[in-house]
């Protein structure tokens, strides 16, 4: 497809863009309002997809919606979430979707509120609101609490089957720091649907959002706390032998040595005075992922 816009045509000889890079000022081109239907007509453009990644038309539809977002485009904002749906397999979607929409700010709220809280949507795309709205409190933080409300609504009828999407909402809630919505948060856990190695157990959350404080005085010597690091199995030297064996035989030059050396690894985590934790902006993109392999295999 060409554009019949002249200011569009542009977008089909910018060519590649850098997954890390900074965006291009699509303004500068003098893209206004006026051409909003333009570039919905080139996000939605399937043949523009399907093209050579060598081909500049490729990265025509990415630079289509990072335009409506700097654009603030809340025309734009129903057609943006639907390619929720209909770019399962696109990782450009995955990545960028949300953060356009969160440019886009307030009018992507409620849409994204409504698409979350519906179950029959796959994981991955419920996730991807997640992001969206999380998106929308980093760039206008006078809308976290509109956010947090609906984030606090969807969260009294929470859907107990998505155990790996609830631990991703959870994160997300750990990214926005709110510790208004702790009793949510508490109640959840309490169902026994949230996946822990998505956003830590209940007393990983409560430490990072500061209403909780770790006990280190007896870490190492009070059985049953946190931080106890019990003696017994590494005493013998038949379990030394069986763990330097595995080390030996799958371990590499960047990984743990030995028996010796995993102890003390594992046991200054458990002593750590504050919880030892990856930002989860970091993992988020591959948890999303996974929820997208698994609904689309789900499927097929």
């Amino acid at each position: 497809m060409t554009s019949g816009n002249s200011k569009a045509t542009v977008l089909f000889e910018l060519g590649p863009v850098e997954e890390q890079g900074q965006w291009a000022d699509y303004l500068a081109h003098g893209f206004d309002e006026s051409d909003v239907p333009d570039l919905l007509k080139l996000i939605c453009d399937k043949s523009l997809y399907a093209t050579n990644a060598a081909a500049n038309e490729t990265w025509v539809p990415i630079h289509a919606w990072r335009t409506l977002g700097q654009l603030k485009s809340a025309k734009a904002v129903p057609m943006l979430i639907v390619l929720f749906d209909h770019l399962p397999n696109y990782d450009w979607a995955l990545k960028e979707l949300s953060k356009v929409l969160g440019m886009i700010g307030e009018p992507a709220i409620d849409p994204l509120t409504v698409y979350m809280k519906e179950n029959r949507r796959p994981e991955f795309t419920r996730a991807m609101a997640f992001d969206g709205l999380v998106e929308i409190v980093r760039h206008y933080p006078d809308y976290r609490d509109r956010v947090l409300n609906g984030f606090s609504e969807h969260l009294k009828q929470p859907d107990t089957e998505t155990i790996r999407l609830n631990g991703y909402l959870v994160g997300k809630l750990l990214d926005l720091g709110a510790v208004e919505l702790i009793d949510d948060i508490r109640r959840l856990f309490d169902t026994g649907c949230v996946d822990s190695t998505c956003s830590g157990g209940l007393e990983e959350v409560e430490l990072e959002l500061g209403l909780r404080v770790r006990d280190v005085t007896h870490a190492q010597t009070t059985p049953g706390s946190r931080g106890y690091v019990s003696r017994k199995l590494t005493g013998t030297d038949d379990y030394n032998k069986r763990i330097d064996h595995f080390f030996d035989r799958y371990g590499s030059d960047e990984s743990v040595s030995n028996a010796a050396e995993l102890d003390g690894y594992l046991a200054a985590i458990a002593c750590a005075p504050a919880l030892i934790r990856f930002p989860f902006s970091a993992s988020s993109e591959a948890i999303l992922a996974s929820l997208r392999t698994t609904s689309v295999m789900g499927s097929s």
